[in-house]
């Protein structure tokens, strides 16, 4: 039987306010994650209107009411968050006892076959991009296979001829860097970008740094989704691009290296099986 933990933790921490635990909790994490970690506790404040030393379980489950009609994935995304909070803040001895966790997580929703794009809408998409920079967001993203936030902090000086061909250092989670084959004709398209700025994809208001923002990306592609009826996103192309890797061949190990996996289990569910495709084709009598 699982019970609430009531144990009082030793006390590490001279902070008396859910702020200042908020800045320790997201100190260690990417501004990428700490933007969408505020976001959600913004929202779950919104909803409670207490603070944390106040929260009790059903007022848990009240907030996990308000996530009614949201995707199944979003669902656990969020209960994670808060109980990555509510964990951290019991563990330093900011909160007496931690009743999120007793938050049990929705089944996860794998939808990544349902989210996948054939090579032709991909390449119709590119085709008809009305701008060359957003010709080349969607050709990046889904030759690459990168996330939203490493193709806006790409910058001219991540690639490096060598030997083998031009390389491009990305930064992926966690800080964690990786390199990647950049075929010669992608980097000659991206070359006619080259502006007044230090990053690939820089903004035309020369905001945010004069990098393009995550909100300008997903509209960009959205709209050229749009365009053909279809429900597109930068991880629809990161998907796309590691679905079709495989199908043509590559490698599952190289594959998790370059979508910058930390276990090769996360690439293995892109191994799916084919709607065009049956175990019986693989059988003779």
């Amino acid at each position: 039987m699982l019970t609430v933990q009531t144990n009082l933790q030793p006390k590490i921490t001279a902070a008396i306010s859910d702020d200042e635990i908020l800045t320790m909790w997201s100190a260690q994490k990417s501004s990428a994650t700490q933007k969408t970690y505020f976001y959600v506790i913004s929202q779950f404040r919104s909803v409670l209107e207490k603070e944390l030393r106040q929260v009790t379980f059903e007022d848990l489950l009240h907030w996990m009411d308000s996530l009614a009609g949201q995707s199944q994935n979003t669902k656990r995304n969020k209960i994670a968050v808060i109980k990555s909070l509510f964990g951290f803040a019991h563990k330093i001895g900011y909160l007496p006892v931690n009743p999120a966790q007793l938050l049990k997580q929705p089944k996860e929703n794998d939808c990544r076959v349902e989210r996948i794009l054939t090579k032709s809408q991909v390449k119709a998409i590119a085709a008809d991009c009305p701008a060359h920079r957003d010709e080349m967001i969607v050709k990046t993203l889904y030759v690459l296979g990168l996330r939203v936030t490493e193709l806006i902090e790409m910058q001219w000086d991540d690639f490096t001829q060598t030997d083998e061909g031009m390389k491009l250092k990305v930064m992926g989670k966690g800080s964690k860097i990786r390199f990647l084959i950049v075929p010669a004709n992608l980097f000659r398209q991206l070359e006619e970008l080259k502006a007044d700025s230090a990053y690939v994809f820089s903004s035309r208001k020369g905001t945010n740094g004069g990098k393009l923002s995550r909100v300008q990306v997903y509209r960009v592609v959205k709209g050229m989704g749009d365009r053909h009826d279809l429900k597109v996103s930068p991880h629809v192309l990161r998907h796309s691009h590691a679905t079709h890797s495989l199908s043509n061949g590559c490698d599952l190990k190289l594959l998790s290296d370059n979508l910058g996996h930390g276990n090769i289990a996360i690439t293995s569910r892109y191994l799916h099986s084919s709607e065009s495709d049956g175990s019986a084709n693989y059988i003779e009598i």
